[in-house]
């Protein structure tokens, strides 16, 4: 399954730990996502996010926790992240990172229904030798690397989630999860002291499939935020329209929301997706960096 988010627009630390502290204040941030509206058993998401540098060390670490439900099944992820980065001129520095993630998935046997099995109101029998009756519970580490490309007026970075292997067996059931590919990239255009574009894109592959998010926002006066984007790069893979919304009520605290509109077949079946996104932050670094040098006259 291709990330569904929308918000990652707004975070590129969600999926690439190279992002880690470059923002150069510690940053904490929660969102929710409903998704396919009015679909019996849609998904779901939640995730928590915190990241802060580290300029004694040139590194910036990270939190990502992260909860997805889908019908039966249920994901949660946790993971730590750390990145270095490094300066190439005045204006611009490239950054690495790593991760490491704790997997953990549930399979609720007991709802899934299959055309042979019987049921009743004391028993459940699947008929089926691969999925249980009840309840399964798998966990793994997966890990995941990037590298972020940053300036005054420009951004891109590339990243992989599950880069090595990642199986969660049990004893009769087992997933394994494939490896995630992210390319992104924006840009900041300044129309003049009060209004800045942002175009950019947003290029995920996932076992030969792929999702392109194009989209472009205005911030005015550092406080408001419109956009609008679109998921998909023909008339085959066109999945959704993307409005998005943003204000800073607090000089660190900030509020995002988005609403896709569908554009394929299952729009036939529900209105839509929304997701918010609550943003805050601190104005401070881990630790008190490195020192000037001291001069003796």
């Amino acid at each position: 399954q291709i990330d569904p988010y929308s918000l990652v627009l707004f975070t590129p630390f969600q999926y690439n730990p190279a992002f880690a502290g470059l923002e150069e204040k510690i940053s904490l941030q929660g969102s929710f996502r409903d998704q396919w509206l009015k679909v019996p058993g849609n998904p779901s998401s939640r995730y928590f996010l915190a990241d802060a540098p580290i300029p004694a060390l040139g590194s910036g670490v990270g939190i990502k926790i992260q909860e997805d439900q889908f019908g039966a099944s249920k994901q949660l992820s946790v993971g730590l992240n750390w990145s270095f980065s490094k300066s190439i001129n005045k204006n611009s520095l490239i950054a690495i990172g790593l991760g490491i993630n704790n997997v953990r998935y549930r399979l609720n046997g007991s709802v899934l229904r299959t055309p042979g099995g019987n049921y009743s109101s004391t028993s459940i029998d699947h008929q089926d030798n691969l999925l249980s009756n009840g309840e399964i519970a798998l966990s793994g580490v997966s890990y995941e690397g990037g590298v972020y490309l940053k300036t005054n007026f420009f951004e891109a970075g590339i990243s992989g989630a599950n880069l090595l292997p990642t199986a969660l067996n049990g004893e009769n059931f087992g997933i394994t999860l494939l490896p995630h590919y992210t390319f992104s990239s924006r840009a900041f255009l300044p129309v003049n002291t009060q209004l800045i574009i942002q175009p950019g894109i947003l290029l995920r592959v996932v076992s030969g499939l792929l999702q392109l998010d194009s989209y472009v926002l205005g911030n005015f006066k550092e406080k408001f935020t419109l956009g609008a984007g679109l998921r998909g790069y023909s008339p085959k893979t066109l999945d959704g329209l993307m409005v998005l919304a943003g204000i800073q009520v607090a000089e660190n605290i900030s509020f995002n929301y988005t609403y896709t509109i569908p554009l394929s077949a299952i729009r036939t079946a529900t209105s839509g997706s929304h997701e918010l996104m609550i943003r805050y932050t601190i104005n401070q670094k881990l630790g008190k960096g490195i020192l000037p040098p001291i001069i003796y006259n």
